[in-house]
């Protein structure tokens, strides 16, 4: 199973070098820029779950400790997204900070509409992972980046506009795709007689302390790029975009892949101990390997900009 996910986490980390490394040689630094920040964006409102997901996932894992209806939990934690989504739909949808691009008022409603029906699906990817299936979720992510880099391949001649549509609405395709996987797997139906206020009230709290981890993590997955649209001109932001989708981020969910897999076994202390000397030898040789090659690999892929050895190792 942990092969599987890695091959799935190798396959999905191609596309998504591919689709960078097409759109950074073909678009305008002021459109990479854009790019960037639009799913710069949805990293920030994958905070907006609430840590909902995560919640789901714990609560569901220790049922034998104490007893829940899981039909309650589902169907509060469903409707706590809907109503979150909702809220970011009215207050935000007229202001997604495309900030080099003009793009009219009923495209981002629409495009923020799609991402945010991710968020709605969170729960039911948790469940997956629940049943033991994390591999199935990077399979699911492979296919679904592969799709999206064929698509960006092909309509690279298209116009930015439909590019950023198509490859967000294949994304959220994907994580429906989870969504029917948990159903056959047996998720808890959504059952409005079980919704009410209490419960609502109960998963927001319960959920606080993912959120804030959730928070915390906003500079690991990107979101600061979208808060960097602000501040930088296109170019740099452009540049910082590639340092993050590339150096960090694929090294970060090589990580994150390493722990998932084995989340629900984390109380062995032996799977641990070597779990965190992996992680030291291959955060070694990955700043090592940075150090000596970093910046001639990155100016030799993507010619439009250029790199130095000492921001890299900063980065």
């Amino acid at each position: 199973v942990y092969l599987i996910s890695l091959v799935s986490f190798g396959a999905k980390g191609l596309a998504a070098f591919l689709i960078t490394f097409w759109l950074a040689n073909a678009l305008k630094p002021e459109d990479l820029a854009s790019w960037a920040t639009v799913f710069s964006f949805g990293m920030i409102l994958s905070v907006a779950d609430f840590g909902v997901g995560q919640l789901v996932l714990t609560t569901f894992h220790e049922r034998g400790a104490r007893p829940i209806d899981e039909c309650h939990l589902m169907t509060n934690a469903v409707m706590v997204m809907v109503i979150v989504c909702l809220l970011i739909l009215v207050v935000t949808g007229v202001s997604i900070p495309i900030t080099h691009v003009m793009i009219n008022i009923r495209y981002k409603i629409i495009l923020l509409a799609i991402i945010l029906m991710r968020l709605v699906l969170i729960p039911y990817g948790a469940f997956l992972q629940v049943k033991g299936r994390y591999h199935e979720r990077k399979i699911s992510e492979a296919i679904t980046y592969a799709i999206a880099a064929i698509f960006v391949y092909s309509g690279l001649a298209a116009d930015f506009s439909t590019l950023l549509l198509g490859v967000n609405t294949i994304i959220t395709l994907g994580s429906v795709g989870v969504a029917l996987r948990a159903k056959q797997l047996g998720v808890p139906p959504i059952r409005i007689d079980t919704l009410s206020f209490v419960g609502l009230r109960r998963v927001f709290i319960d959920s606080f302390p993912y959120f804030v981890n959730n928070a915390g993590g906003l500079a690991i997955y990107g979101g600061f790029i979208a808060l960097s649209a602000f501040v930088l001109p296109p170019r740099e932001l452009a540049r910082l975009s590639l340092l993050h989708s590339l150096l960090f981020m694929h090294v970060f969910q090589l990580f994150e892949l390493m722990f998932r897999s084995v989340q629900t076994r984390m109380n062995d202390p032996l799977l641990l101990d070597k779990l965190k000397i992996l992680l030291l030898i291959l955060s070694g040789i990955g700043i090592t390997a940075t150090a000596v090659v970093g910046s001639s690999v990155m100016t030799y892929l993507f010619h439009q900009y250029r790199f130095t050895s000492g921001e890299m190792m900063i980065y």
